[in-house]
């Protein structure tokens, strides 16, 4: 690990796929068996669909995993299906063994997700990689919203702010790619035949907004309480219950304000339809005609130039620092799911 951590950069910059080439396929060779098969040959029904992006990164990946016990409170035993490790990854012919080909044939993500793990499904984001670049983790959500299966977002909170997080509720799901072209137009047309692209982008939104708030839950928390991280190997009672207590409130709290920025929102919609009826009226030519005279008296002004800068820098700092406003139907489903 830490020959591969200094050959690219950081520990932040290893990957899944440095992961499998240096380890996994080390260890799984010749046997037939993926990782979680070789600890675990009688695992049980899967609980929790993880879904990830290879190219993220790996330290945050582990970091985020470990929330499920921190944020989500779900037992250090839960079983969890992590590709990475749940697939055989080894293209080796070994006898009983299957290719990566064979394996995906059989659909195991949809049969996974179709089966409705009891916790629903984690998205793993991490700041290295954009998970919904992926064809198969867009396709991945398209297999949960037709299971009718929870959401969630997943992320290592020390990797993240508030803001970063933020910019990235929104998505395109149709740019999304695919290492190999046969799967990328099997999967693109499966989810053009049943809904498009579109119901995806506003399912993922809105999960993500969810995530957002557990974020600012979390930098709440640990600003208050101290870091949330966890020995995993001693975790059979972790969260004690004044932990669980404190985060409960911290949360309350948090979702409590969140609900008044969403009716803020609605404010400025409702203030925008009002200056756009002024506008109709009239309004709008008067306080044009009110700022051509006011740079008329600047013409004469020996500081005129100077003030017009001036005014230049300020409304160009009120553009960007204007916030964008949220559609109305997407706050009502917002403030919905707050309830």
């Amino acid at each position: 690990w830490r020959a591969i951590s200094a050959a690219k950069g950081g520990d932040n910059y290893v990957t899944a796929h440095d992961i499998n080439t240096h380890f996994t396929i080390p260890w799984t060779r010749g046997t037939g068996c993926s990782l979680a098969l070789l600890l675990d040959s009688d695992p049980g029904r899967v609980q929790v669909m993880l879904s990830h992006s290879w190219s993220g990164s790996f330290q945050q990946t582990l970091n985020a995993v470990k929330t499920l016990i921190t944020m989500h409170f779900l037992p250090v035993d839960t079983m969890m299906f992590f590709c990475a490790f749940s697939q055989y990854q080894v293209e080796d012919g070994v006898e009983n063994g299957l290719s990566i080909k064979e394996q995906i044939d059989m659909d195991p993500f949809s049969t996974v997700i179709q089966a409705k793990p009891e916790h629903g499904m984690f998205v793993i984001h991490t700041t290295l990689s954009e998970v919904y670049e992926r064809l198969w983790c867009v396709d991945e959500v398209f297999e949960a919203q037709k299971a009718g299966i929870r959401l969630f977002g997943l992320f290592d909170p020390d990797a993240w702010s508030s803001r970063a997080f933020y910019k990235k509720i929104k998505i395109k799901t149709e740019d999304a790619i695919c290492s190999e072209e046969s799967d990328k137009v099997r999967l693109r047309e499966k989810i053009k035949q049943e809904g498009g692209f579109a119901p995806l982008d506003k399912a993922i939104k809105l999960f993500r907004r969810q995530a957002h708030v557990d974020l600012g839950v979390v930098l709440v928390f640990q600003a208050s309480f101290g870091s949330m991280d966890i020995d995993v190997d001693n975790a059979q009672h972790a969260t004690p219950s004044v932990a669980r207590s404190a985060w409960h409130t911290v949360r309350s709290f948090y979702e409590w304000a969140s609900w008044l920025r969403a009716i803020s929102d609605l404010e400025k919609k409702n203030l925008e339809s009002i200056r756009a009826v002024e506008a109709e009226e009239g309004v709008a030519p008067i306080q044009q005609k009110q700022k051509l005279q006011f740079s008329e008296g600047l013409e004469n002004d020996k500081d005129a130039k100077h003030r017009r800068i001036d005014l230049d820098s300020i409304e160009a700092v009120a553009a960007e620092e204007e916030p964008a406003l949220i559609e109305q139907e997407e706050n009502l489903h917002y403030l919905e799911g707050l309830k």
